[in-house]
């Protein structure tokens, strides 16, 4: 099936085309990233599923309805891009301090749990945040976008309106978590 049959396929409700794109490119796509990013096969399956969601997704909102290449060559391309976010955001936090981690104790152990405790409190709210502010901050802090493919993922002006919104949105998720917290607690 051609790229535009499948698009078509997909905006008129076929979601088989949706289970025949993923099984045919599934095992090249595995194999692909094991060999190029020293992915496994869980990581390379959770990518590759994000890969034909997001695909999916955009076909069905509008966003797509041509491909100027092949769809394998968009479908890697979409992938490659993951891969390398999700490599980034490993880095990140594999050799950065977390910004939560000045408990006062010895305990290591101890300290993990109040660290996980936080972080389950922080997605908490975060999801409480509603749109765009759940978006823009998912797409900063855990996806590592800048401002500019943030803008361009969310159809926001240009990146200094990603930044004002991404100020309201973190001053909004302080509140939130404060409100959770007595003054003490903090």
């Amino acid at each position: 099936m051609k790229e535009q049959e499948i698009i078509s396929e997909i905006i008129h409700g076929n979601e088989e085309v949706v289970v025949e794109l993923y099984n045919s490119f599934k095992d090249e796509f595995i194999n692909w990233s094991a060999f190029r990013y020293k992915l496994d096969r869980e990581d390379a399956l959770d990518v590759f599923q994000d890969v034909v969601i997001g695909f999916y997704e955009n076909v069905k909102q509008g966003k797509l309805d041509s491909l100027n290449h092949k769809l394998k060559t968009y479908l890697f391309a979409i992938g490659k891009n993951l891969i390398i976010n999700r490599i980034k955001y490993d880095q990140r936090f594999d050799h950065q301090a977390d910004p939560l981690d000045n408990l006062a104790t010895n305990n290591l152990a101890m300290q993990e749990f109040e660290v996980t405790d936080r972080h389950r409190l922080i997605i908490k709210h975060l999801g409480l945040l509603g749109e765009p502010c759940s978006s823009i901050l998912k797409l900063f802090f855990y996806d590592a976008f800048s401002m500019e493919a943030i803008a361009q993922n969310l159809n926001y002006k240009n990146a200094d309106v990603v930044k004002s919104q991404k100020l309201r949105c973190i001053n909004e998720l302080r509140k939130k978590i404060k409100s959770h917290f007595g003054q003490e607690d903090l």
